[in-house]
């Protein structure tokens, strides 16, 4: 059975006896909890290719990526040499400006250039977020094995030089002797592992299994994934053609599918006091599509996740909490000011128009009746209802009457509760996977692409330093209308 996508949803091919092919057609707004996204974990191992025609077809195409580059240096060189030859004119007073204009004017065109052949090229390539792929981020891996391989490089050399200078010269043929012996245990050791390795494989091999598919059991990795969403990182400016936190998040979780085999495991930095309703539910379901994918996540808080942020650590099959991080606060709450009242003292109507009965339930301006109210409390029950239905089909062990009171606990207590499996840092549990496996940090690359980011980022700290001043002189920045804006919401929190 082969599977592909077109426009309109996911078209399956069965493959019949006779070799007679029937499409059968699904539309995706009936695929709820049937829906299978591709990824690494559910491709076809004997499958080397794809089913597109591109793949089984590539097409050849001549790349005139060797003639711009050679065009580009033997233009710039003629300009170089040219302004060699004639620096005398060039750099006088009456043609100076003249030279400016001609050499920033190249520079402008050479950077206009390579900025649309980079925004073509990136428009070619499929996004993976559901954003434009004009817009796709960069990403940056780090390979966390051998983070400090320099620095205990260097601390060893320092601690040896100083132990050898310690250790009697009587003592030390002793040492070099049982060094030696321990060389000999450990050649022994890593040789039964190499034997019982090839044995696995000849065994692996015996049962069709795939040579892809091998070579991911023996390298399994960790991606460590990290979801900050704090009111410092809230107030950050955004630029107009920045992906959000959560497109961010939702294009890494599309990467991440795409390249993770089922040996591998996802382990998400998380914190995070909560948001709102729309946001949290979405980010929890981009978590969900791993558990979909069979793919285990192991969800680490060091600080807080609370409400929205324990929503989405939630859907983790492990949960690994600093002994004093605050989770739980599985509640919502919503609020806003009514000035209907000081609008009718100064003689001013509020007229609100709506089509249906709970259009508008409760209004800022508008006169508020015990019936509207009453209909947003059920409301917010509802979404309630949701939260802790959500809590219960993915962690078992929760008391959900218990812990849904809109409480938060420090994960000493909320261990004792079902809302935490283990105490610890994400630091330790990280570190614990490193002698078995090759541990990936991928975060999102923001460091600026071109000359005119770099200016753009200077200009964007200039604002955040003056933002800031003016909001230590002012005060506190909680009750500016952006903030109490948010309150207008249904909040996780």
């Amino acid at each position: 059975m082969l599977r592909t996508a077109n426009r309109l949803g996911w078209k399956t091919t069965f493959l019949w006896p006779k070799g007679e092919r029937k499409f059968l057609s699904f539309s995706t707004k009936n695929l709820v909890n049937k829906t299978q996204e591709p990824s690494e974990i559910n491709l076809d191992p004997e499958q080397t290719v794809g089913s597109n025609l591109k793949d089984i077809f590539p097409e050849r195409r001549q790349s005139h990526g060797f003639k711009r580059t050679l065009g580009g240096f033997l233009s710039l060189s003629g300009v170089s040499l040219f302004c060699y030859s004639h620096a005398a004119e060039l750099l006088t007073m009456d043609n100076l400006a003249g030279s400016c204009v001609l050499i920033g004017g190249g520079l402008l065109f050479s950077v206009s250039d390579y900025a649309n052949r980079k925004s073509m090229k990136d428009i070619s390539r499929p996004g993976g977020s559901g954003t434009t792929s004009k817009f796709k981020p960069r990403f940056k891996f780090t390979l966390l094995n051998d983070h400090f391989d320099d620095e205990k490089l260097e601390l060893n050399e320092i601690a040896q030089d100083r132990t050898e200078l310690s250790i009697p010269f009587p003592v030390q043929p002793l040492l070099m002797s049982a060094q030696v012996e321990e060389m000999k245990s450990h050649h022994e050791r890593l040789a039964q592992q190499q034997k019982k390795i090839i044995k696995e494989i000849e065994e692996e091999l015996a049962v069709k299994t795939s040579v892809r598919r091998i070579k991911q059991k023996l390298q399994p990795r960790v991606y460590v994934l990290t979801f900050r969403d704090t009111p410092s990182s809230q107030g950050n400016r955004r630029k107009p053609n920045e992906l959000s936190l959560l497109d961010q998040f939702a294009a890494t979780v599309s990467l991440v599918l795409s390249v993770a085999s089922p040996y591998d495991e996802v382990v998400i930095r998380l914190t995070s006091p909560g948001g709102a309703v729309t946001t949290y539910g979405h980010a929890a379901a981009q978590l969900l599509r791993f558990k979909k994918a069979g793919i285990p996540v192991t969800c680490c808080v060091d600080t807080v996740a609370a409400s929205g942020g324990y929503m989405m650590a939630s859907v983790a099959n492990h949960v690994v909490a600093s002994p004093f991080a605050l989770l739980g606060s599985i509640g919502v709450v919503s609020g806003m000011p009514n000035v209907n009242k000081l609008l009718k003292k100064n003689d001013v109507d509020f007229l609100l128009f709506t089509a249906g009965k709970h259009k508008r339930t409760v209004h800022p301006l508008a006169p508020v009746t015990d019936e509207s109210k009453a209909k947003y409390q059920e409301q917010l029950e509802d979404i309630h209802d949701a939260f802790q239905k959500h809590i219960v089909e993915n962690r078992d062990a929760v008391n959900i009457e218990e812990a849904s009171t809109g409480e938060a606990w420090i994960a000493a207590q909320a261990i004792e509760r079902g809302l935490v499996d283990e105490l610890g840092t994400s630091d330790e549990y990280i570190r614990s996977k490193m002698p078995t496996h090759s541990v990936i940090a991928i975060d999102v690359d923001k460091s600026p692409r071109t000359f005119m980011d770099l200016i753009e980022s200077g200009v964007d700290s200039i604002i955040s330093i003056k933002e800031t001043l003016v909001g230590s002189v002012l005060g506190s920045s909680h009750y500016s209308p952006k903030a109490l804006s948010t309150h207008s919401r249904d909040i996780l929190k």
